[in-house]
């Protein structure tokens, strides 16, 4: 004989608590349970972490954090030094195009540093067409004279010296430089207070005379280096020490090379 409970008959799994199913002989049948299954440990203890355990998960936690951040920053900084290069890259090849717009000869300018520690490069062109930049001698331009168009600004952490002098001897590095290194520009001093420029001509040449009108070509790539400052020093953080160079054909175009110290030189590769 069955039993069932007609009202309750639709759930599934159910079966009356005290009624009984007869197949042949008497089966006593229970509710089937279907909760969440709770595993116990020797003793009935729940599961857990004790607090040493917490505690070394959270220094291994707080060791990767730690590492972590700071290879990040690094990373950022390297990425940042490579940015600026590409930037200033990019600045240069567009005198062609600013020449060719305002049919005028164009100067490029670097500095001198700003009073936050920028380094400004502009793109002025040569309004009064006389071969000569119109500034005062603190690299002010005069009003009414040339004029900028395009500028950019070297950030504050990025150093124009890595403090190295190669073996065998650079003159781009050599002294070392600790300011600013350059090579062929109207200016090479080691001072960041000090302006350097060149000058675009219509013929495409890259002239290192900007106070006087004479289209003497220069005789090598015009060099510029850039480095981090926290590459820079005994005690820099940042290595491999990493130097980007600027150079400027004397048919003017621009190019970056990657230079990676190896204890007395640094090895260059094209980007």
């Amino acid at each position: 004989m069955v039993f069932v409970d007609r009202e309750n008959r639709a759930r599934v799994g159910y079966f009356p608590a005290n009624e009984h199913v007869r197949f042949g002989r008497e089966k006593s049948m229970r509710k089937p349970y279907f909760g969440p299954v709770r595993a116990l440990r020797r003793g009935g203890s729940t599961p857990g972490f004790s607090f040493i355990e917490l505690l070394v998960v959270l220094a291994i936690l707080a060791m990767i954090i730690i590492i972590g951040v700071s290879e990040f920053g690094r990373a950022v900084r390297r990425a940042k030094l490579q940015a600026v290069s590409n930037e200033l890259a990019n600045l240069v090849n567009q005198a062609h195009g600013v020449m060719r717009d305002k049919n005028l000869e164009v100067f490029l300018k670097l500095g001198p540093k700003a009073s936050d520690g920028t380094t400004p490069v502009q793109i002025i062109t040569d309004n009064n067409a006389d071969g000569i930049l119109c500034a005062t001698a603190a690299w002010t331009l005069v009003s009414g004279c040339d004029q900028i168009v395009r500028e950019y600004s070297i950030p504050a952490d990025i150093s124009l010296a890595p403090n190295l002098a190669p073996t065998p001897a650079d003159t781009l590095y050599a002294g070392p430089k600790t300011q600013v290194a350059s090579e062929l520009w109207s200016d090479n001093s080691d001072s960041t207070s000090v302006a350097r420029a060149l000058r675009l001509t219509f013929k495409g040449l890259a002239v290192s005379n900007v106070t006087t009108s004479t289209d003497t070509q220069i005789t090598g790539p015009a060099r510029l280096a850039l480095t981090h400052l926290h590459m820079v020093g005994s005690t820099a953080t940042l290595r491999p020490q990493t130097v980007f160079e600027l150079r400027i054909n004397p048919l003017w175009h621009a190019t970056t090379m990657k230079g990676i110290w190896n204890g007395t030189k640094f090895v260059y590769s094209n980007l």
